[in-house]
């Protein structure tokens, strides 16, 4: 599971709110009447129960908490993708846009989409052709349809990210005119899905398959240079 927008997890931080308050909630003061023998013997009769009690009390903040956390959840809307190869062509997107150059633990963004890129050639089914475009400032194709997997490699390692904005919905529209509707073929989408309406270029079709590259604090690249004319 990916999350498209995991800062909303930061509305679990009210949990510990919810615990403070139901910590400082006034308890019942113990009173002592004169019959309070007979209480005592009707609460040793019914000792089994007071797990049950307890539950029930606890159960308003159960509840609280568990709203609070599918409240998270659904705000940082979750994506379930799996790499899993159909019996159709393959069609690799990948985004090459300047925000791909961002670093992280593990290399770059790009770095990152490039083992993405080479896991789902390992796992291609014998058959399988694969078609790779670049969703730069103007997409591309990077290849025709591609039946040998070390070709399909070697290209890989070619692509490179650009010091400018990427047009991944023209790049999409453009893999998806190659898809044989008679075929199972995929269009595997492979992004940081910075700049993008992610969940809307998802929802053009169904063959479409994001592959999420999370990772790095911002996202770098120089997208615009101007000259001027030096008056001296």
């Amino acid at each position: 599971m990916q999350l498209l927008n995991p800062g909303m997890l930061a509305v679990l931080g009210l949990i510990p709110v919810l615990l403070l308050i139901h910590a400082l909630k006034p308890r019942p003061r113990p009173l002592e009447v004169t019959n309070l023998f007979l209480w005592q013997q009707v609460s040793k009769e019914r000792t089994g129960g007071r797990m049950f009690e307890k539950i029930r009390q606890s159960l308003p903040l159960l509840l609280q908490i568990s709203l609070v956390a599918l409240a998270a959840l659904a705000l940082s809307r979750p994506v379930w993708s799996f790499l899993t190869v159909k019996t159709g062509d393959m069609i690799l997107v990948v985004d090459t846009s300047a925000s791909m150059k961002t670093r992280t633990g593990q290399g770059t963004r790009f770095e990152l989409a490039r083992e993405k890129m080479r896991a789902l050639i390992d796992r291609r089914q014998k058959n399988q052709k694969i078609l790779m475009i670049e969703a730069g400032r103007e997409p591309k194709l990077a290849s025709g349809f591609i039946d040998d997997p070390n070709e399909a490699k070697s290209l890989v390692e070619t692509l490179r990210p650009r010091d400018a904005p990427g047009r991944l919905e023209q790049a999409v529209a453009l893999a998806l005119s190659f898809v044989d509707p008679s075929r199972e073929d995929t269009v595997y989408l492979i992004t940081d899905g910075a700049g993008f309406d992610l969940p809307g270029l998802l929802q053009m079709h169904p063959a479409i398959v994001p592959v999420l590259i999370a990772g790095g604090d911002r996202n770098i690249g120089i997208t615009k240079f101007e000259f001027r004319q030096d008056p001296d």
